[in-house]
């Protein structure tokens, strides 16, 4: 797989590693409002949560060629 995100469920950081650079990486809560987004980060990007009440997450990634949205739990 070309994404990888880790620890799942997650405190306060959510580390985001692919094999291909990343354009953008947005964090939504299930309603599909935008809570952090960011723009060209590479080919890691690290993601405070620690702002973030407990519950349920998408993580988007988009490369040049690929989209990925992955369910991320943060947990206090």
């Amino acid at each position: 797989e070309w994404l990888r995100i880790f620890p799942n469920p997650a405190a306060n950081l959510v580390y985001v590693e692919s094999h291909e650079p990343i354009t953008s990486i947005s964090l939504m809560d299930l309603s599909g409002r935008l809570l952090l987004r960011e723009d060209s980060p590479g080919t890691g990007v690290r993601l405070d949560v620690s702002d973030l009440p407990a519950g349920t997450y998408l993580i988007r990634a988009t490369s040049q060629t690929r989209v990925n949205t992955s369910v991320i739990l943060i947990n206090r």
